[in-house]
């Protein structure tokens, strides 16, 4: 009896042999624990390989374009004229326009490049892609004025400046008198008539002149380069609807100080036309 009893105690029960199976299953033994470290260190190179090899990019084949050959290029140009003709005699200085044209690739609003003028006496100025420009040349000789694109030469000109005398400076107003009267010479028609006097001091050499406007379409610009009294005699018709005009002598000087030019009004007059058989002429100035 005691020898059944002790047997029955030996040998354990169902459920303590489940429990005991599940308990070893989830024992931390020193082969499992290596067997961690090595898959923690191993798997991201294994899966960073196997990632290298099964994305790989296969070529793509590049497409066949039918390129049209572009357009020929016209080449950029460069063309000059004298706007003043003194026919031998000595001016002051020589006006010349420029007409400048770049290759046909370039547009106006959206320049491929720097455009500008040099003008071959130490002047220049920026450009577009196509236009015209009025320079002034105040010394004779032979300039090489360029049209360049980021400051490399595209076309180039020789301009001959003959005729050409070293103006006079003028730092202050020139002595410049007028006498002038004003007459009727038919409805809403005047004459003016008088004289311009240039300064004592005239040399010939200074940029002034008088000019006689009408404050119409119709003036006159009378140069002051021979240094003599230049004699005044100009007409004018003004339109039917004319109640009152203001004709008035100015001079126009070149200062010397600030390089612009300057006015002065030497006479001016007030034509009333209420009478038309004989208007009313005032003397302003």
């Amino acid at each position: 009896m005691e020898n059944e009893n002790f047997t029955n105690q030996e040998q354990p029960s169902l459920q303590e042999e489940n429990f005991l199976g599940r308990h070893n299953l989830n024992r931390v033994t020193p082969i499992s624990r290596y067997l961690a470290i090595f898959l923690m260190i191993a798997l991201p190179f294994i899966g960073g390989y196997l990632g290298y090899v099964f994305t790989k990019e296969e070529p793509v084949a590049t497409p066949i374009v039918d390129e049209k050959p572009l357009p020929p290029q016209k080449d950029a140009t460069l063309k000059f004229q004298k706007r003043t003709d003194y026919s031998g005699t000595a001016a002051p200085s020589q006006d010349v326009s420029f007409q400048y044209e770049s290759a046909s690739s370039c547009d106006p609003t959206d320049m491929d490049g720097f455009y500008s003028l040099d003008f071959g006496d130490g002047n220049s100025i920026p450009a577009d892609c196509k236009g015209m420009i009025i320079h002034t040349y105040k010394n004779q000789g032979v300039y090489t004025a360029t049209y360049q694109k980021d400051y490399e030469v595209v076309a180039s000109v020789e301009v001959p400046i003959d005729g050409v005398v070293d103006t006079t400076d003028l730092d202050e107003t020139p002595s410049v008198s007028v006498e002038a009267e004003i007459t009727s010479t038919g409805a809403y028609a005047i004459l003016v008539e008088g004289s311009i006097t240039p300064p004592q001091n005239c040399t010939g050499n200074e940029r002034m002149e008088v000019e006689l406007r009408f404050h119409t379409n119709n003036s006159v610009s009378y140069e002051l380069a021979t240094c003599e009294i230049i004699p005044i005699k100009m007409g004018t018709q003004y339109s039917n609807d004319t109640s009152t005009a203001f004709p008035e002598l100015r001079l126009r000087w070149l200062d010397a100080r600030t390089n612009t030019w300057t006015y002065q009004e030497l006479a001016r007059f007030k034509v009333d036309f209420t009478n038309l058989i004989e208007p009313i002429v005032t003397k302003l100035r």
